[in-house]
């Protein structure tokens, strides 16, 4: 019989093309992943693997059981979510990705309140940007995902994938208390910080699309970036030492230093959807149901709010 770890793993070297990427991925060492291919090959009874150089690659028989074995996988998450629902208990393992932001802010509040009331429900939590973590939710590497979607960038969603609206993230401009334009009761234009020196995320990222796109379609200029981090703490800090300005999310704001202050232009506004990701098949998981409640209780305390249409608005506060 087909061990189902045995296929997660396949599916994963499929995707991630290494033995320690896949093990980095499932927490798992590299012997027991090796151990765990070596048994998969043994019930096939055809070679799964085969060395070429360094790298391990999959075999055509390999190929074709991960396309099996994605079928496979989403049926068993579907009988087990019925049957957890059938037993009424919240247990066994949540594996969340989360973006930088929510997993700083949101998240320290939502995971005691969770182990409070579920005691017996274990949360394992890792920072991952959206890029990365919708392929790694439908493979099955996590059951939740914590992602944000932009009204001028919209994000594609794979079929399999079901996106809950959690709240709304205003961005906001970060700028060093001295700055000529910290001033609240100062009003300015979005095309006044042409000239300025830039502080943004990686520039293959989707928020440095966003950034370079808002100043260029609203602006009327092309921002100057000096320096490029995917930490929007560091980014902060960066902006608190005079090193230049930064378009952050207003969840970001709380890893600011007390030196920066946070404006928006008069003539422009840009807002984001912070979204609860699931994979289809296990919707109706309880532990998922919990966790979206939960999430939802968290986002109100916390003044985080979506319009009555679903679409962003500012955060209060």
């Amino acid at each position: 019989m087909l061990d189902p770890k045995g296929l997660r793993i396949l599916v994963e070297l499929n995707s991630r093309g290494t033995i320690t990427a896949v093990a980095e991925a499932l927490a798992l060492s590299l012997s027991a992943i090796s151990q765990r291919l070596a048994q998969l090959e043994m019930s096939a009874g055809v070679p799964l693997t085969e060395r070429v150089g360094r790298r391990l690659l999959l075999t055509e028989a390999g190929q074709r059981l991960v396309e099996h074995a994605t079928t496979i996988l989403a049926k068993m998450e579907q009988a087990e979510t019925e049957l957890e629902m059938l037993s009424g208990s919240i247990s066994g393992i949540l594996r969340i990705a989360s973006l930088e932001t929510t997993l700083g802010t949101i998240l320290p509040r939502a995971l005691p309140m969770m182990e409070r009331k579920y005691p017996n429900l274990k949360i394992e939590t890792q920072e991952m940007n959206p890029e990365e973590a919708i392929p790694a939710l439908i493979r099955g590497s996590f059951d939740v995902i914590l992602i944000d979607d932009y009204r001028y960038m919209r994000r594609s969603r794979p079929p399999e994938m079901v996106a809950l609206p959690l709240c709304s993230d205003a961005i906001v401009i970060g700028m060093p208390a001295s700055h000529k334009l910290a001033d609240e009761a100062q009003q300015f234009r979005l095309g006044d910080l042409a000239g300025e020196v830039w502080i943004s995320t990686s520039a293959s990222s989707e928020f440095s699309e966003l950034h370079a796109y808002v100043c260029s379609t609203f602006g009327g200029f092309r921002p100057e970036v000096r320096h490029r981090t995917d930490n929007f703490g560091v980014g902060l800090a960066l902006v608190g030492s005079g090193c230049g300005l930064a378009m952050v999310p207003r969840l970001a704001t709380s890893f600011a230093p007390s030196n920066v202050v946070f404006r928006r232009p008069a003539d422009f506004a840009i807002d984001r959807t912070v979204c609860l990701a699931i994979r289809e098949t296990s919707a109706a998981r309880p532990a998922l149901t919990a966790f979206q409640a939960v999430l939802q209780q968290v986002a109100a305390e916390m003044q985080l709010e979506l319009s009555e249409n679903g679409e962003p608005r500012q955060i209060g506060g």
